[in-house]
């Protein structure tokens, strides 16, 4: 292993020395580049157990996530010299946002290894007990075509491309009525998330399982396929992401296991994917959708999947915007309160109407009231969080506690990685406490991981809760 570190070390430091010349990219971007991965490697080489990559670890999409987000930045402002909204970046503030994302991953690894270390086995369950696993199942089906039922008035139009309405017009418009009222959350969440998100998992469950009747199983990919193309309509990036995440962990761990380069191919499908939806998704309409597409390809090419072309990459840049911010003296380090408001933001808003805000809500209250006041948003990443706390100290601590909670996760699920219900509980905390960390921020996508959660954890508490009670009667009767 310390000769593989070696070698790939060199290896990139070459890449990065040509690249240097043949692209113009920076001295500083290679030297980012280089740092970065050796601190990465160095997580994978240092850590306890023995374990085979697993690119459903955090720690790993974590962390290429993160290099990506940091470099899309420092791209931008090199080629610009200002943030997204034209302000000024100065040398020195981008040198701090380098050291940032750096520090960060340092964190992350450090918080990583100190989970493998300690923590270096897992408690051993039966999860390959097949009379367990069919009874899980046929709770998760039941309720997920119960509910899907019981609000299907609630819950169709995300299933019909015909209903499919723009990015452009659900979004803001969706932000303005969290704002105004303190129960749209709740009604979303039991109304339309928990059957919604109980019926996909039944429809991929039975998709792959070859138990169920041929046309049964047609049946549940057209519904997943109308429920994706629906989505692509309406931009919806997020309800995307999740279904195709929940769709890779299932047959990564109970149909394939992927290879590297299957890995990589899915990768680059998701980044050209998600820039395409960026593009097109100011309409519903598929033929404008294509129009927009070639417009885009005649003016500039395949330009848009560039780093510093990507909107959905540029939300790396909310963490320049406070870093000069603070510099110039318009804003001050948080020391501390940052997190205790985050914490405090758990609680519903229907028990405390005024709880505190979120990092990514208060960097818009603070930096672009006006756009705040209109009902609208920004991204947040978890590099912005650590350093609006203690500056690039918190940059460490905020990224070790990436990394702990991330592998704390993993290694929770591990034991249960043959069991379709776990697999989807898994699958629904990782799109958040992974993808959403570096859009809004580490505390904000634990909170949304819970939500997220929600729909399984209310079947598994029923199926538990039955089996004990049935544990109960069996063993009265006995006695």
């Amino acid at each position: 292993m310390k000769i593989f570190i070696l070698i790939a070390s060199s290896i990139f430091a070459l890449a990065a020395f040509i690249t240097t010349y043949l692209f113009q990219v920076t001295i500083g971007t290679v030297l980012f580049t280089f740092l970065y991965i050796l601190i990465f490697l160095n997580g994978i080489y240092l850590k306890s157990d023995k374990e085979k990559v697993d690119i459903f670890r955090p720690y790993f999409l974590v962390s290429i996530l993160l290099y990506l987000y940091s470099l899309a930045g420092i791209f931008y402002v090199n080629i610009t010299g200002t943030t997204l909204y034209g302000d000024f970046v100065s040398d020195k503030s981008l040198t701090i946002f380098i050291w940032a994302s750096l520090l960060t991953q340092f964190g992350i690894s450090l918080g990583f290894l100190l989970q493998t270390r300690n923590f270096p086995t897992t408690i051993k369950v039966n999860s390959n007990d097949t009379k367990i696993n069919d009874s899980e199942e046929r709770y998760l089906l039941f309720f997920g075509f119960i509910l899907s039922i019981a609000f299907s008035f609630f819950i169709y139009k995300n299933f019909l491309p015909s209903e499919a309405v723009s990015y452009a017009e659900w979004s803001l418009q969706s932000r303005l009525d969290r704002s105004q009222t303190n129960t749209s959350g709740i009604s979303e969440i039991v109304l339309v998330t928990t059957p919604t998100i109980l019926l996909i998992c039944s429809l991929i469950h039975i998709l792959f399982s070859y138990k169920y009747n041929f046309l049964l199983r047609v049946f549940s990919f057209l519904i997943i396929f109308l429920y994706l193309y629906t989505q692509l309509l309406s931009g919806a990036r997020a309800n995307l992401m999740i279904t195709i995440i929940l769709l890779a962990t299932y047959i990564n761990y109970k149909v394939y296991k992927f290879k590297f380069f299957e890995i990589l191919l899915g990768g680059s499908f998701v980044y050209v994917s998600i820039n395409l939806i960026s593009l097109i998704r100011i309409t519903s309409d598929p033929a404008e959708m294509i129009f927009l597409l070639f417009d885009q390809f005649s003016l500039s090419g395949l330009s848009f999947l560039s780093l510093e072309r990507s909107s959905e990459l540029l939300t790396s840049l909310n963490a320049l915007t406070i870093i000069q911010g603070i510099a110039i003296g318009e804003q001050d380090f948080l020391y501390g309160k940052l997190f205790i408001q985050q914490i405090l933001g758990f609680i519903p808003g229907f028990i405390w109407p005024g709880r505190p805000d979120f990092a990514s809500v208060l960097y818009v209250k603070s930096f672009y009231p006006g756009i705040y006041e209109s009902g609208g948003g920004f991204g947040f990443s978890v590099v912005a969080e650590g350093f609006w706390e203690f500056g690039l100290i918190g940059c460490i601590l905020y990224g070790f506690l990436t990394g702990l909670v991330g592998e704390k996760v993993y290694q929770l699920f591990t034991p249960y990685k043959d069991r379709p219900m776990f697999i989807f509980l898994y699958a629904l905390i990782f799109t958040r406490i992974v993808l959403l960390v570096h859009r809004s921020g580490l505390i904000a996508s634990m909170k949304a991981a819970l939500i997220l959660s929600i729909p399984i954890l209310f079947v598994i508490v029923i199926y538990k809760t039955i089996k004990i009670l049935k544990n109960e009667n069996e063993d009265s009767l006995d006695a």
